[in-house]
């Protein structure tokens, strides 16, 4: 898998099961959604309020870990450990196995398979 694709991939699954996302991960998640928010032309009330905002979504100790691995980072252990943890719930091709960026996809894009046949659930 390109790293392009890996990143399609991150994006789909985070758009679509963030609801499988542990309570650290969604403070973390929280907490680095506060820190883009932040711009340097803010106003001081505004930074501070943002800034207070994510400091407490990283109350828990678990979060704060999260959050310092970076965002990058963060979100890529975040997708893997879904896909592992809840792989079985994730449609995709039964001929390479790839997670299909959609529920009713048109094609895999990894091994290019159309999946009128190929579409699993494991379970």
């Amino acid at each position: 898998m390109t790293r392009e694709n890996l990143d399609d991939a991150i994006r789909q699954i985070l758009s679509r099961y963030r609801h499988l996302m542990t309570e650290a991960e969604r403070r973390a998640d929280r907490a680095f959604y506060f820190q883009g928010k932040i711009r340097p032309d803010s106003q001081p009330a505004e930074t501070a309020e943002r800034t207070a905002s994510a400091e407490e979504a990283l109350d828990d100790p678990v979060a704060q870990g999260l959050f310092k691995k970076g965002r990058e980072r963060f979100l890529r252990e975040m997708a893997r450990r879904i896909v592992a943890e809840h792989g079985d719930q994730l449609p995709r091709c039964a001929a390479c196995g790839a997670v299909f960026r959609s529920p009713n996809p048109k094609t895999c894009f990894d091994c290019a398979i159309i999946p009128a046949q190929s579409l699993t659930t494991r379970a």
